[in-house]
C-alpha cells in the first residue's frame, strides 16, 4: 500500500457471523480443506474426541438453539499503481 496512489487508511470492518453448530462442524466433518482432511483421517475415537473439543470451545460463541455469533474483524484497502514498470 505504501506504493499505491491512496492516501486514505484503511477502514476497520466488524461484523458477527452466524451460523449453525452443526453446519460449522460439517465442513469439519465432511472433509473440507485442511482441517477437513485432519479429522477424517483420524480414527473414530480420536473424531468423537475432536468433537467434543470443537463443542466446549463453541459454547463461548453460542446464542442459542444451536447457533452460533463468531465475530470478525478486518481492514479493508484499496489503491492503485501511479505507474506500470516496464521491462
Amino acid at each position: 500500500m505504501r506504493q499505491a496512489a491512496s492516501r486514505d487508511r484503511p477502514a476497520r470492518v466488524v461484523w458477527d457471523h452466524r451460523a449453525g453448530v452443526e453446519e460449522w462442524w460439517s465442513g469439519a466433518a465432511g472433509g473440507v480443506a485442511t482441517i477437513g482432511l485432519v479429522v477424517t483421517s483420524q480414527a473414530t475415537q480420536t473424531v468423537v474426541r475432536v468433537r467434543r473439543e470443537y463443542e466446549r470451545l463453541s459454547a463461548e460463541f453460542a446464542e442459542g438453539e444451536g447457533r452460533l455469533v463468531l465475530p470478525h474483524r478486518a481492514l479493508l484497502a484499496s489503491g492503485r499503481r501511479l505507474s506500470c514498470p516496464r521491462p
